[in-house]
């Protein structure tokens, strides 16, 4: 079928130009009219008709006034005046007035044809602006923007959209969304949006979508109708939203709420534990005391139980109270030399006893004069934390706690013979409130290998785990060596020139 025909817009001309082209039609139409006057007799206006006609369709009402303005007169000296001696009667004078009408009602229908082009021009050009408006808009925000014919039918997606998908819009559309959400998502993105398009009401979900690589991200989707005067549904202009992120911290704030509910499960028991201990040995030394006579040796022995359950207690609490330290970052360490072998040995010391009690012998393997720059305190609590549970995993078997040195660096390694770790927690139990086993088999809030890394890594060393079920475990610490001091005096030196005065103390 031929398209209709369509009339082309008319120019649109300055005021100077049209008006001069205005008078020259009529100029030039008037020249016809005279040309032809003998054959014009009865119609002497007709010549100058299209000059009207043309100079309204160029410039528009004005060149068009003139120009039948001036065509009249035109006429009139050069063609109605010479053939009637300039007596006018009613015949040339009715023919003046019909010209004068014609030409009216000519200028203000072709004067409304041409606002008429100029409105639609108005709207093409506005509906073209906000079409690009719309797409800047689309191509610079980050959600994915999508557009759906009023029966719900993708008809478009931006570039954003193709750039996550990988698809291009004609392959989305034949796909169809549903080969994009995630196959646990399918059913019930199906229901809510045929749901929405039902009661014609904006539709909102959360859902997967599938990327180019392969991958999901979780999605916010919503679809707002557009509706018509009349209530019609038009058009439906949505979103996708990325919310990995927002997903991501619920997921790490059910795991933290998680972990806390074990955890404080777990300190509770292992807080009452002793507490319970330490009161029922407390009542057993009273009840000692007040026989007659006394058995003050049993008492003494009951005291000392007690005295080891609220140490237990203790150590705890301590525990607890590093855990809120660092994670505060309240702990300072101190940075000072100190004789890491000597720190080992008596950490070591303090062990014989609990090693005793497990059965455990301890095996050691300290090179001679192995100094760190650091916070001895807070090493030898490392080394007490991986020691008590090489003696509480070690199945009664030695534990070999050896350092020496390694490349520039102190390595410490303390080593069981037990149970061993799985290799898939080898990473894990250095996190906060884990444990390498449950808690109903052995005791502890799983803090101390979180405590050590913090203070370990605090002191600019690593920390690391190596294992195998039923072979035992070791822990390695690797600390930085300090630089000779002559080295460290040259470095000095060269830090602090004339030319480069010292900078003040920090107070």
């Amino acid at each position: 079928m031929r398209p209709p025909l369509r009339i082309p817009p008319p120019p649109t001309l300055r005021p100077g130009p049209a008006y001069a082209l205005a008078a020259g039609l009529a100029v030039a139409g008037a020249a016809l009219a005279a040309a032809g006057a003998d054959h014009l007799e009865r119609a002497p206006f007709l010549p100058v008709v299209p000059a009207v006609v043309l100079a309204a369709w160029l410039g528009g009402v004005g060149p068009g006034v003139l120009a039948a303005a001036l065509s009249a007169v035109l006429v009139n000296l050069a063609v109605i005046g010479p053939t009637a001696g300039w007596r006018l009667g009613d015949r040339e004078l009715s023919a003046t007035a019909a010209f004068v009408a014609l030409s009216a009602l000519l200028v203000a229908a072709i004067g409304a044809i041409r606002d008429g082009f100029a409105e639609r021009a108005a709207r093409e050009r506005a509906v073209r602006e906000s079409e690009a408006r719309f797409r800047t808009l689309v191509e610079t925000i980050p959600q994915l923007v999508f557009t759906l014919a009023p029966d719900g039918t993708p008809d478009f997606h931006s570039p954003q959209f193709e750039a996550y998908t990988g698809l291009d819009n004609e392959a989305i559309l034949a796909a169809g969304w549903a080969a994009q959400f995630h196959p646990d998502d399918r059913a019930r993105a199906r229901a809510d949006w045929e749901a929405g398009f039902a009661a014609r009401r904006t539709v909102c979900g959360e859902y997967r979508l599938r990327g180019r690589d392969g991958g999901y991200r979780w999605f916010l989707v919503s679809a707002v109708p557009l509706r018509a005067a009349d209530g019609r549904v038009v058009k439906w202009f949505g979103t996708f939203t990325d919310i990995e992120a927002q997903k991501e911290v619920e997921r790490h704030k059910s795991e933290a709420i998680a972990a806390r509910d074990v955890f404080l499960s777990v300190a509770s028991h292992e807080l009452k534990t002793p507490v319970t201990a330490a009161l029922l040995q407390a009542q057993q030394a009273l009840r000692s005391l007040d026989r007659d006579p006394p058995d003050a040796g049993r008492a003494r022995g009951q005291v000392a139980a007690a005295a080891g359950s609220v140490e237990r207690l203790g150590r705890l609490v301590e525990a607890l109270l590093d855990v809120s330290r660092l994670a505060t970052g309240r702990t300072a360490l101190e940075r000072r030399r100190y004789d890491l072998s000597d720190a080992v040995r008596q950490a070591a010391a303090r062990l014989a006893e609990p090693a005793a009690r497990a059965g455990s012998a301890l095996e050691l393997e300290v090179e001679p004069d192995v100094a760190c720059e650091g916070d001895r305190l807070r090493i030898e609590q490392v080394l007490t934390n991986l020691a008590s549970n090489a003696l509480k995993y070690g199945a009664g078997r030695p534990v070999t706690i050896a350092l020496r040195r390694e490349g520039g660096r102190a390595v410490l390694r303390v080593r069981d013979r037990g149970i061993g770790i799985p290799p898939a927690d080898l990473e894990r139990i250095f996190g906060r409130f884990e444990r390498a086993h449950e808690a109903r088999h052995y005791g502890g809030l799983g803090l101390g290998l979180w405590i050590a890394r913090e203070i370990v890594e605090a002191s600019g060393g690593t920390i690391c785990a190596e294992s195998a079920p039923g072979e035992g475990a070791t822990f390695t610490v690797s600390l930085p060596l300090p630089r000779p001091e002559a080295e460290q005096a040259e470095a000095a030196g060269a830090a602090v020139s004339p030319a480069a005065p010292a900078p003040p103390r920090a107070p």
